[in-house]
This record gives structure tokens, sequence and C-alpha cells, in this order.
């Protein structure tokens, strides 16, 4: 269903959210994107795409150019040293800053890039823990501009414990705050996303 989805509604930007092995399905959705975008330079240009290397993004020839296919990936694990999943791929698709578990915010819509965001959480390297859904409220604005402004999608894949109704009640109090609702509001305006399929989780035990 998430990937049927995602590429059902390509155009469209889409929140990504993965913690340890769920980040796994998104890595394969963000590469399939990624030869897509290329492909549509080429066809653009005629010509290949040009590439910042140290970036490892596809760039746009076209001056103002934007997408509104956005993609914006959350990932949590425990350590960044020995648990951080598909660094290599991330650093390619978002910059450096995502290879070293930083948010690149910085970067992030300058150039047509696989990844617009990347936010990583571990949360046995700080003294206090820090998961997904606390990275999630630091993007509090991002989340509300791709949900009630652009009609974007949510994406959760993994464990199925605790971590599922953790992110989602963040989300929707990122909803009442942003939009303003009161908490009735707010979980219909979740109920509305789960009934257009456009808050969509897979998970596991």
């Amino acid at each position: 269903l998430l990937i049927t989805t995602a590429y059902k509604h390509a155009v469209q930007p889409v929140i990504m959210v993965g913690p340890g092995t769920g980040i796994a399905p998104f890595m394969a959705m963000c590469q399939q994107r990624q030869h897509l975008l290329l492909q549509s330079e080429i066809r653009r240009n005629g010509v290949e795409p040009s590439c910042d290397t140290e970036k490892g993004a596809a760039t746009s020839n076209r001056s103002g150019s934007s997408s509104d296919s956005s993609i914006y990936v959350f990932f949590g694990n425990r350590y960044r040293k020995k648990d951080f999943l598909y660094q290599k791929e991330w650093n390619e698709m978002c910059g450096a800053a995502a290879a070293n578990g930083d948010d690149d915010d910085d970067a992030a819509g300058k150039e047509q890039r696989t990844v617009a965001g990347f936010y990583a959480a571990f949360s046995r390297d700080t003294a206090k823990k820090v998961y997904v859904q606390h990275k999630l409220a630091e993007q509090k604005e991002m989340i509300w501009e791709v949900l009630g402004k652009r009609q974007g999608y949510f994406m959760l894949a993994g464990n199925a414990q605790k971590m599922p109704d953790d992110v989602r009640n963040q989300v929707r109090e990122i909803v009442r705050v942003m939009g303003k609702m009161t908490e009735k509001e707010a979980k219909l305006f979740m109920l509305r996303l789960d009934s257009k399929r456009r808050y969509v989780q897979e998970t596991w035990a």
C-alpha cells in the first residue's frame, strides 16, 4: 500500500517516517524517484543532467524551476555510528549533512534533489532520548505545509508497538497547533487523511 500510493501520487509531496528497518521501503521509493528525476532532466534538456558531486544530487538547468513532489525523510535508530542504515545512499540523495545524521534545512529546496529534507534521531547518543516524533515536532511548519496546504502524503513504516501511536499523536498535535484547530477538529482532519489514503502506515511486530 505504501509503495503503490507513493507512485500513484508522485506529483505530491511526501513525508516518510521509517525508524529502524522501517526505512527500507522508503529507500527503494527514493531510489526510484532519483531515477525518474534524472530521466526527466534528460528529456527536458536533451543532455545528461548536471550533478553536484559534493551534494550527490541532480540539479536542474532551468532557473527558478521547482517541483511539488518533494520528499522529506525521518529516520530513527539507536546509535549513529552502527545503526545509520543506508548512510551512503542518503548522502548521495540529499547531501553531506545527511551522512552525519544532521538536519539539512539550509540546502533544502535550493536544488532539485531526490530528498528535500532528511532528519535523523539517534535515541542512545544523547542523555535525553530523541525519537522521530521529536524530530517531527521540530519541523512542524513543514509538516503543516505538506499536509495542510499542499495536499501531501504522510507515510509510516516500522515496529508496530508504541511508535505508530506516538507518531500519529505528534502529527495530530502539529495539525491542531499549526491549523489553529480544536482537538475535535484535529482528530477529524486526521480521519480525513486516513479516508483519502494520505496518511498510511505499514507496521510489523
